[in-house]
């Protein structure tokens, strides 16, 4: 969902035409116009909202769409004010589940259609700035300020030397690379944060291991949880200046 199968239509709608001819038309920029960031989408009874997404819609009926820093979509739209149904299209394909019913709301706009007989619902709200996204925020060196792990079941020891790194960076082209107390590079792989979750995972290059944490970021402190049936892993990072 909220993936467009896009053609080539524009920002003004027919009616605007039909206007323009008969000397009845508006110039104001549609309603539509703008930079949106999505704050909940429901696909049937779930809820489904992505990381970060975003909509830029021009006046010029060109849009584009994405997910923090990375765009995913280029196309065009088309806005009618009379029916306000909003269809969306891209290298010349109109997108396969049709327009969306616009509703205009104080603190932003509402877009519901059907898919596939399933009712979908998408809230949006109008921003100066494109929201980052967890994988945005996470670029840079970190390094471990606290460790913890804790026993999940009576019976059952927490591991000695659970952590085996002193900081880790993050890149931009999703490697990751650990490094020990003296500085020294001790592994590497790649690193993958779920769209729809605060979930990061860490796949070694030695072994292929691929290991989830529970991630909650700000732009200065990262905390990491791996949960097992036996004990979890706690750790705190804060941002290497």
């Amino acid at each position: 969902m909220l993936t467009f199968v896009s053609a080539t239509i524009f920002g003004q709608s027919y009616s605007d035409i039909a206007n323009l001819k008969t000397g009845d038309y508006d110039a104001s920029a549609a309603p539509v116009v703008g930079l949106w960031e999505v704050l909940e989408v429901i696909v049937g009874d779930e809820k489904l909202t992505p990381t970060a997404k975003w909509f830029h819609l021009l006046s010029d009926g060109s849009m584009t769409s994405g997910n923090g820093w990375v765009q995913n979509f280029d196309g065009s739209f088309n806005y009618d004010r009379d029916t306000k149904k909003l269809l969306q299209a891209s290298q010349g394909t109109v997108d396969e589940f049709g327009a969306f019913d616009v509703t205009i709301t104080k603190d932003g706009m509402v877009w519901k259609r059907l898919e596939m007989e399933t009712p979908v619902k998408v809230t949006l709200k109008k921003v100066d700035k494109k929201p980052l996204a967890p994988w945005d925020i996470i670029i840079g060196n970190w390094e471990v300020e606290e460790q913890t792990i804790n026993s999940n079941k009576d019976d059952h020891a927490p591991e000695d030397n659970f952590v085996n790194f002193s900081a880790i960076y993050f890149g931009w082209d999703r490697r990751f690379k650990k490094y020990d107390e003296t500085g020294k590079r001790i592994e590497t792989g790649i690193w993958h944060i779920e769209a729809h979750s605060n979930w990061i995972w860490l796949i070694s290059d030695k072994d292929n291991t691929k290991t989830g944490f529970d991630l909650d970021l700000s732009t200065k402190s990262l905390k990491l949880e791996h949960k097992t049936e036996l004990q979890t892993l706690k750790i705190k990072l804060l941002r290497d200046k």
